[in-house]
C-alpha cells in the first residue's frame, strides 16, 4: 500500500511539473502575441466606431 501511495505521489508531481511547463509555454505564446497589439485613439462619437471582430482573451495573473 505504501508503494502505491508513493507511486501516486510521484505521478502527481510529474503531472504538476508538466502542467506548469505547459502553462508557461501558453503564457509565453500569448505574451508574444500581446506585444503585437496596436492601440489607437477612438473618438467620442458613436459614428467613429465600427466593430469588425470580437474576441475573448483570458490573461492568467
Amino acid at each position: 500500500a505504501e508503494s502505491k501511495i508513493d507511486d501516486a505521489r510521484g505521478t502527481i508531481e510529474d503531472l504538476n511539473d508538466e502542467l506548469e511547463e505547459r502553462c508557461a509555454d501558453i503564457d509565453d505564446e500569448w505574451q508574444d502575441k500581446a506585444e503585437t497589439i496596436d492601440t489607437l485613439d477612438v473618438g467620442l462619437e458613436s459614428d467613429d466606431i465600427t466593430v469588425d471582430e470580437i474576441r475573448v482573451v483570458w490573461i492568467r495573473r
